[in-house]
């Protein structure tokens, strides 16, 4: 056996049994049991172990539906405790332009509002934390300033409400960066006070009542929105931005007609609550199905419903994505607790491609473009005799895979790079104002009508003046079109390259396991044959 081969095979099969870093993040918290189940003497029916939760087995005590989770969190843990364990790192990410959704999910009266909002005795919960972390690590930036801006949404009977504007009109849209909700109040903020007095305005509107499982029980699914805009420090001008969005989503929680006893509104409710998770499970489970890469799925029903309209892109998007699922650890709602477990089982397997949000002005995009265009004409136009003339490097088929999956991702990477400034350079030309040159006063206002002198003293009318001014930028989507067809092709080629090496790969694997066990089985008949020979002097003694 090839040492060097396996020791490159076992540290590869040990590496890719840890997290991936863009998979979503999906945690446990087991709430207390309520005075109500202690009335009815409920039995805790869950048991933790680590990043386990399990049922015993009441007669024999053995473990049995075991669901394994990146966190779980028992009954005593703090919201402050999981905040800072899971949560504080994708907040700060957004300081650095990241979109980011952090959202619960669990049944009625399993802790999901107090978990997001915390309860009228002063106890936090994410939204406070997430509020002062934010103020707090951009007053210590040396290099950006930060400005932010909150928005509170309602989801109630599938229609959308501004809970911090009930006069305005919101309707989801999809937009060239993903989806948007046009006419969804900003408010500007500038310090954790101020968001929090803002969320407290949104919470009296939000639709809440009394059921037969929750006597503040939420009829609708809400997410707050923390917007953040960053500029280099000493920067007025908007040559380089940074945006992002936090998304911290309460969603209403799942419940059953004979358990709420809800009747007329309250039923519509429940009815309408049900409808949209069911549709946020389809999605999950479609995302699950094609392995957690939505670009694989035939149809994903995001449009099903508006929740999982707006989580579009927190659901194998460009967002860090992190879920809490909340559960009782009560007997009489197992099979509620099971089906939200098996939701989290399956939402681990999506994988999100986050990326930063930053825009360029024009001239820094063309400049940019054209520099990075230049090169991949270089390297495009490179002779294949000196590719052909340079020595090998030492391989091995892990290697290989290894650099064909590089070189895939890499290419994925830059056309989806590429594709987005393409579009955004096109957005660009098509909304920018007629302009014309001065030498004195750099790049002023052309209004329509209004002329300029040319080269040689005459004088045009600024239209015609607009497709030369125009032609550099549309000589920059002429190059990026040719660019994007390049790397279209050369990505299609790695795709391929990079499947056969993975079925080589596959198919070497388990001829060296078959090998293994051969030796397995020939190193134990060898310590059976060693032990009975052993033991024949004994018995002659």
């Amino acid at each position: 056996i090839n040492a060097e081969y396996m020791g490159h095979f076992l540290s590869v099969y040990f590496f890719s049994c840890m997290p991936s870093l863009d998979s979503l993040q999906v945690q446990i918290r087991v709430r207390p049991l309520c005075q109500r189940e202690l009335d009815k003497g409920c039995r805790i029916a869950w048991q933790l172990d680590d990043s386990c939760i399990y049922e015993l087995v009441p007669s024999s005590g053995k473990r049995y539906n075991e669901f394994t989770f990146d966190h779980t969190f028992a009954t005593d843990s703090t919201t402050e405790h999981i905040y800072g364990t899971v949560a504080h790192q994708i907040v700060k990410e957004t300081l650095s332009g990241y979109n980011a959704t952090i959202f619960v999910y669990g049944q009625t009266s399993s802790g999901k509002t107090y978990t997001m909002s915390g309860d009228c005795n002063s106890k936090h919960g994410l939204i406070h934390l997430a509020a002062e972390d934010l103020f707090a690590s951009a007053a210590q930036s040396t290099d950006w300033d930060y400005s932010f801006h909150v928005s509170y949404l309602e989801i109630y009977n599938e229609r959308e409400r501004d809970l911090l504007d009930l006069t305005s009109t919101v309707t989801i849209v999809q937009g060239l960066a993903g989806v948007n909700c046009n006419g969804l109040t900003r408010i500007p903020v500038a310090s954790a006070s101020e968001v929090l007095t803002q969320l407290e305005k949104g919470k009296c509107n939000r639709e809440i009542s009394s059921t037969g499982m929750n006597e503040t029980s939420s009829r609708s699914h809400t997410i707050f929105q923390i917007h953040t805009q960053s500029r280099p420090k000493g920067k007025t001008t908007d040559d380089c931005v940074r945006s992002s969005t936090l998304n911290l989503v309460d969603l209403a929680g799942s419940e059953r007609l004979k358990d709420s006893h809800a009747e007329g509104q309250r039923k519509l409710e429940g009815s309408m609550i049900n409808k949209s998770l069911h549709t946020l499970q389809k999605v999950i489970r479609t995302l699950a199905e094609c392995g957690g890469d939505r670009s694989k799925a035939n149809h994903i029903p995001f449009r099903e419903s508006k929740l999982t309209r707006v989580l579009d892109n927190s659901l194998g998007g460009d967002a860090k994505t992190l879920i809490i699922c909340t559960v009782t650890p009560a007997e009489l709602h197992r099979s509620e607790t099971i089906s939200t477990l098996q939701f989290g089982r399956l939402a681990k397997t999506i994988q999100n491609k986050p990326q930063v949000n930053e825009k360029l002005s024009d001239k820094l995009l063309i400049a940019q473009y054209q520099k990075e265009i230049s090169a991949l004409r270089q390297q495009l136009a490179a002779p294949k005799e000196e590719k052909e003339n340079v020595a090998p490097a030492p391989s091995s088929p892990l290697l290989d895979l290894a650099k064909g999956e590089a070189k895939l991702q890499n290419l994925e990477r830059m056309m989806t790079m590429y594709t987005q400034r393409y579009w955004n350079l096109k957005e660009s030309i098509g909304t920018k104002r007629p302009r014309r040159l001065s030498d004195l006063d750099g790049i002023e206002e052309c209004e329509p009508g209004d002329s300029v002198q040319d080269e040689v003293g005459g004088r045009a009318s600024c239209p015609s003046r607009l497709a030369d001014f125009y032609e550099a930028p549309k000589q920059g989507l002429r190059q990026l079109e040719s660019t994007i067809a390049a790397l279209t092709q050369e990505r299609n080629v790695a795709s391929e390259e990079a499947q056969a090496l993975a079925t080589k790969f596959n198919r070497d694997r388990l001829e060296w396991l078959t090998v293994l066990g051969q030796h397995h089985r020939n190193i134990q008949n060898a310590l059976d044959e060693a032990t009975r020979e052993s033991e024949q002097p004994m018995q002659h003694i």
